[in-house]
C-alpha cells in the first residue's frame, strides 16, 4: 500500500479526508502518489465485489486529486468512481463522473485503454436510463477507436454493447450494419 503502511491507514486517511477533517491529504511529501494509492486500494476493493468500501477510496482519490495537478490521476478517479456508481446503480451520479473523466481523457490520451473505458461505461449508464441514443453515440466512437486499433478485444465489446443499444431504439439493423 505504498505510503500508507497498511489497509487500516489508508482507510483512516480516507475517512479523515471525506469528513473533511483534512484539506491537505499528504501523509507525506508525496501528494501526487496519494491518489494513486487510494484508487489502487479501490481497485482492490472493488475486484473483491466490495464497492462500498471501494466508493470511499475512489472519493478520497478524486479529492486527493482535485488538489494536485495530476489530471491523469484526477481523470482515473473520476473513471472508477463513476463505475462504482453504476455498479451500485446510481447512474446519475456516474455519469456525473465518467463525463468529467470522459473530457480529461479525451484531451490528455484520447485512444487510450483508459479513455474507451470510460466510453464504455458512459454508455451503459446511458441505456441503463434509457438514453439509447446517446449510449449508442458512445459505443460508434468506442467501436472507431477498436478498428482504428485492430483490437478484438475492445471491437468485441463495442459491437456487443452498439447491438444492445440498437435493440434498446427497437432497431436492429443499426447492430446489423456493422
Amino acid at each position: 500500500l505504498g505510503v500508507f503502511g497498511s489497509e487500516e491507514d489508508c482507510r483512516e486517511q480516507a475517512r479523515q479526508l471525506n469528513a473533511g477533517a483534512i484539506t491537505d491529504p499528504r501523509p507525506t511529501a508525496i501528494t501526487d502518489l496519494h491518489s494513486w494509492e487510494l484508487d489502487r486500494l479501490g481497485n482492490q476493493l472493488f475486484r473483491a465485489d466490495r464497492f462500498a468500501a471501494a466508493f470511499v477510496c475512489f472519493q478520497s482519490a478524486v479529492l486527493a486529486a482535485r488538489q494536485t495537478t495530476d489530471r491523469f490521476a484526477l481523470a482515473v478517479a473520476l473513471k472508477d468512481r463513476g463505475i462504482t456508481h453504476r455498479y451500485m446503480v446510481r447512474h446519475e451520479q456516474a455519469l456525473t463522473d465518467l463525463s468529467e473523466a470522459q473530457e480529461l481523457f479525451r484531451e490528455l490520451d484520447p485512444e487510450g485503454p483508459f479513455y474507451v473505458s470510460t466510453l464504455l461505461n458512459l454508455g451503459m449508464s446511458f441505456a441503463a436510463l434509457g438514453v439509447h441514443e446517446r449510449a449508442l453515440a458512445l459505443y460508434d466512437e468506442q467501436l472507431a477507436i477498436a478498428r482504428a486499433r485492430n483490437d478484438p478485444g475492445m471491437l468485441y465489446a463495442s459491437l456487443v454493447r452498439l447491438g444492445d443499444a440498437a435493440l434498446g431504439l427497437d432497431r436492429p439493423e443499426l447492430a446489423l450494419a456493422q
